[in-house]
């Protein structure tokens, strides 16, 4: 991403960003799927395994932020 016009590198932080926000929504849309209290009975302890996606959501929103910063700042 070093070399470019500078049009060219925020295209490419904004591709890259919009890419951490589709893999965002795509690991929430399950979370959201099995927060009932049925499907929390349901799945017993998966339950749990699959809600501790939310350490991987937090990365990706925090990276989103920096990306979309970065491609401001150029």
């Amino acid at each position: 991403m070093a070399t470019g016009t500078i049009d060219e590198q925020k295209n490419e932080v904004a591709k890259v960003a919009t890419a951490a926000v589709l893999a965002t929504a795509t690991v929430m849309l399950p979370l959201a799927a099995t927060s009932t209290q049925r499907m929390m009975r349901r799945m017993g302890r998966r339950w749990g395994q699959l809600h501790r996606l939310i350490y991987l959501i937090a990365v990706l929103a925090i990276l989103h932020f920096w990306w979309m910063r970065a491609g401001k700042n150029r």
